[in-house]
């Protein structure tokens, strides 16, 4: 073999040996990059940060507390899953570019996105109310609040009144049991965000027990009452006040309101024509006056006791006017439930 052959074979080994090593660089760095993947929790690698040095990364949380938090399947992190830094940053970062041990990465690292979120949204940290428990009627409470807003809006009693800065407070008067709550609306640049204080009432405010926890209408539901019982539902009389109402409520689950219209001296019997059968009785004064209605007089048929006079109450979730969730006492410790012309149930007082 002549010494010019040699060469050329050594030359083309040469070559080849060189190839390989290309190839094999080639795969492995594909095989690097291909199989960067973020952890659910503990500090990014390096290959998801560009940098050997892994300690300068941010700490994944290794739970997301926001329900509304989605990670997309492709693409950056959301702050909300990331607490504030946008991921992945650049695959290679500028060698000038320095992610600081803690704090917002810069933009060389994040392409341009480092702000938080919570920078940008309006939020209410604390928001309460002193005393936290009152009594019925008007009196004298403390509001308080801290927000991250610029301009915060409270309502109450159908009005608006606006405020300066994060944290602040009002002392004011208020009528329990009328009005259940205060809102708060905080605004920050674009964002606004609300938030409810309800109005409670110590739990000695009702005349029965476990009652809800608002506040009752009147404060002191007690007044002179009367009840019948009919063979398809029940009459209840009360007056407290100027609050003069009769209650029917019906065996079907419906039950009517309305206003007593019967005074004295007028005829206690308003249905003079009408003979209740043996065992039986016919209402009267403003029951009978009521039971006069034949739509009423159908549904409730005739009257299986005579009406009864007795010390009761009446307490509403609400102004009593409207019948939002009303509690009505008996003479035998039972108490009627209504709600809003909808529905109606009979309690045992213990319950």
């Amino acid at each position: 073999m002549t010494r010019s052959v040699k060469r050329t074979l050594l030359i083309m080994v040469l070559l080849l040996l060189t190839a390989a090593l290309i190839m094999n660089k080639v795969a492995t760095t594909q095989a690097a990059e291909t199989t960067c993947v973020l952890p659910e929790s503990g500090p990014w690698p390096a290959c998801a940060t560009g940098s050997e040095n892994t300690t300068n990364a941010p700490t994944l949380p290794a739970v997301i507390d926001d329900d509304t938090c989605v990670i997309p399947e492709t693409g950056r992190w959301p702050a909300c899953a990331t607490g504030g830094y946008r991921n992945p940053p650049p695959a290679v970062p500028d060698e000038n570019c320095v992610i600081p041990s803690s704090g917002a990465w810069p933009d060389c690292a994040t392409q341009g996105s480092t702000e938080k979120a919570e920078s940008e949204a309006a939020a209410i940290f604390a928001f309460a109310m002193t005393p936290d428990k009152v009594q019925p009627g008007r009196q004298t409470v403390t509001l308080s609040w801290r927000t991250n807003a610029d301009l915060v809006e409270l309502y109450y009693q159908g009005t608006v009144t606006e405020f300066d800065g994060r944290d602040n407070s009002l002392t004011t008067e208020i009528d329990a049991g009328l009005y259940q709550s205060f809102v708060i609306v905080a605004h920050k640049g674009k964002s606004k965000v609300e938030a409810t204080l309800n109005i409670y009432c110590a739990a000695d405010s009702w005349f029965f027990n476990n009652p809800p926890e608002g506040c009752p209408v009147p404060a002191d539901g007690s007044g002179v009452s009367a009840i019948q019982f009919f063979e398809h539902g029940i009459m209840r009389w009360h007056k407290n006040g100027d609050f003069q109402r009769i209650h029917v409520f019906y065996n079907d689950g419906t039950h009517d309101a309305f206003q007593d219209f019967w005074y004295e001296p007028a005829a206690e019997d308003s249905n003079p024509t009408l003979v209740p059968p043996e065992g039986l009785y016919k209402p009267m004064r403003g029951f009978g006056v009521l039971w006069s209605d034949p739509a009423v007089r159908s549904k409730l048929g005739w009257a299986i006791t005579e009406e009864a006079g007795y010390s009761g109450h009446i307490q509403c979730t609400g102004p009593a006017l409207y019948d939002l969730t009303c509690w009505g006492s008996t003479p035998n410790n039972q108490i009627i439930v209504w709600n809003n012309d909808t529905w109606w149930t009979i309690w045992n007082d213990s319950q």
